[in-house]
């Protein structure tokens, strides 16, 4: 397969380790726009581990190699919006569309990123925009989905997921996100399978394995989820997100030696996380050791003043 057209799959399937992978191997092209895309792929691959900043200089970095891809601006203007810029992530998704009007996902991002910012009636808009283009894409469904479940409306993203699998019944990320809308129910063993399905259809991603860990952990299952949060950052050890979730799991369970591990693996990927210093900082405290938790605080408000 064209290894362009591998990634777009594998991006399709949430498995970012093969969409670095292939995104690593064009960064080195001579071709401008082969380059590009390379650098869109780890903008994908960022954007999948919550890491915003990275995953917008990526993007940006691919528009300026290839001004006319459509793509970068779409992940350019994702990327944004996750760091509270929403006006300039709307001037991305609208070159985007300038470029391409006729692709159904610049409109899906862009409804969802609508969907975030509590512009549901926008949202939905853009959301029939995409169907309209492409009724057949499952990925519409499901990123309208997680715009629901951020709502609170977990019952009707499970709708928007079912139309998904409906669609394409090994679509993975689907399985996932059904998946975290029932743990947002509490029911933890209908997630759970969801999960297992996410799993089998794609076991390269890691966030199934990780919803197992939470689902297990919220039936006190402790060990079995332990087990399930260890395969999760095995199967991507550069995702300081679930390092960290593990962290403060550990962390209300009085683990914090434990829990500190998991903070510091984290900050060895993406040292500029305020979030990870501040957490590393409220494990210090509770274990009495206030001069090095007061470090940890200092360092996480000098890398976000605002906070």
């Amino acid at each position: 397969m064209n290894p362009f057209l591998l990634a777009v799959y594998r991006a399709e399937q949430g498995d970012l380790i093969a969409v670095a992978e292939i995104g690593r191997e064009m960064l080195a092209s001579p071709d401008p726009l082969q380059s590009a895309r390379g650098h869109n792929f780890m903008s994908v691959v960022y954007a999948g581990r919550e890491r915003w900043k990275d995953a917008a200089r990526e993007a940006q970095k691919a528009a300026e190699l290839a001004p006319k891809f459509p793509p970068a601006y779409c992940n350019w203007g994702f990327a944004l919006d996750n760091q509270g810029k929403l006006a300039e992530a709307i001037s991305k998704y609208q070159k985007a569309v300038d470029l391409d009007a006729s692709f159904a996902r610049w409109y899906t991002i862009w409804g969802f990123t609508l969907y975030r910012n509590a512009k549901p009636a926008e949202a939905v808009a853009k959301f029939q925009e995409a169907v309209r283009r492409d009724p057949s894409d499952p990925s519409t469904y499901s990123f309208w989905g997680l715009a629901l479940v951020q709502k609170g409306k977990e019952s009707e993203a499970i709708a928007k997921y079912q139309q998904a699998i409906e669609l394409d019944s090994k679509y993975s990320p689907a399985y996932d996100a059904w998946g975290y809308a029932l743990l947002g129910q509490k029911r933890w063993d209908e997630a759970i399978q969801k999960f297992k399905k996410a799993i089998e259809f794609n076991h390269r991603s890691s966030t199934p394995y990780f919803g197992v860990g939470v689902a297990l952990y919220n039936q006190k299952k402790l060990d079995d989820a332990d087990d399930w949060f260890r395969q999760a950052v095995e199967t991507d050890p550069e995702n300081t997100l679930q390092y960290n979730l593990w962290g403060v799991m550990l962390f209300d369970l009085g683990k914090m030696d434990q829990a500190i591990a998991r903070f510091r693996s984290a900050i060895q990927i993406d040292p500029e996380n305020p979030a990870l210093y501040f957490n590393w900082g409220e494990a210090l405290k509770k274990l009495g050791r206030n001069e090095e938790a007061e470090e940890k605080f200092a360092k996480a408000r000098a890398l976000s003043p605002a906070h």
